[in-house]
């Protein structure tokens, strides 16, 4: 066991090393207290009942909508890690994910939550901001297991206070927030409404039944993460053009 933890240490050391960070727009308790009535009023997803077909046509149509902006954007934070692939996935699970090889994954089953183009196109552009930001796949999924390990050795339960406090759990948090940063910008410059995409951070929220934190803690809290998506969407509207702020730049 211990020896598991120290390869997972080592694998989250390195992906620290390598990723793009941002400097990230703050935002104040009252907006995080606004996002979290926003989650607890809205209504509860319910599942599209539309053929498969026409389910992967909005995520390739919104796929390549993005494709064809990450270029500049990837120039613009000094990315080398730009292309990517969109995959789906039949299985049930409601899922989306990035693999080590520049695969996004998204599965069936999240697409049958996610209401409009907009709202898909947000949770691509997540996916891909993980690649453009150098984000290690392995890294990061090794990161959870420990978080999982962890608990099972008798530490706090994953979506505890105590457990996002981990040095594992907090990188994977800023890892996740970064990702939401970034795919805002993307999401900008591909045309999309920021303020339609925010629903698919309440689906998530609602879907998962888990206000309070995220699986394995590595996502950060539900408001938190609505009230940072409107900070950046109201910066964005008042200057469409301006650039992710990157660390030490």
């Amino acid at each position: 066991m211990k020896k598991t933890g120290v390869i997972a240490a080592f694998l989250l050391l390195a992906s620290q090393c390598a990723a793009i960070k941002y400097e990230r727009p703050a935002f104040d308790r009252a907006e995080t207290e606004a996002a979290a009535a926003a989650i607890e009023q809205a209504p509860m997803p319910v599942k599209s009942e539309a053929p498969v077909d026409e389910l992967v046509a909005v995520a390739d149509r919104a796929a390549q909508r993005l494709r064809d902006h990450t270029g500049p954007l990837c120039e613009a934070i000094g990315s080398e890690t730009c292309g990517f692939a969109l995959r789906i996935a039949g299985n049930e699970e409601a899922n989306a994910f990035a693999d080590e090889k520049g695969t996004i994954w998204i599965t069936v089953a999240l697409l049958r939550y996610l209401e409009t183009e907009d709202e898909v196109a947000a949770m691509l552009a997540h996916e891909i901001a993980h690649r453009m930001s150098g984000h290690d796949a392995s890294a990061a999924t090794a990161a959870r297991y420990y978080q999982a390990m962890r608990y099972t050795l008798g530490g706090s339960s994953p979506s505890s206070a105590a457990s996002r406090q981990s040095a594992s759990a907090r990188h994977l948090i800023a890892l996740e927030a970064d990702a939401d940063y970034l795919a805002a910008f993307l999401l900008k410059r591909a045309g999309y409404d920021l303020t339609a995409a925010e629903n698919v951070w309440i689906t998530l929220a609602k879907v998962s039944n888990n206000k309070a934190a995220s699986i394995m803690a590595t996502h950060p809290l539900s408001a938190e993460r609505l009230a940072a998506w409107r900070r950046v969407a109201a910066e964005l509207d008042a200057d469409p053009e301006a650039l992710p702020r990157v660390a030490g730049n």
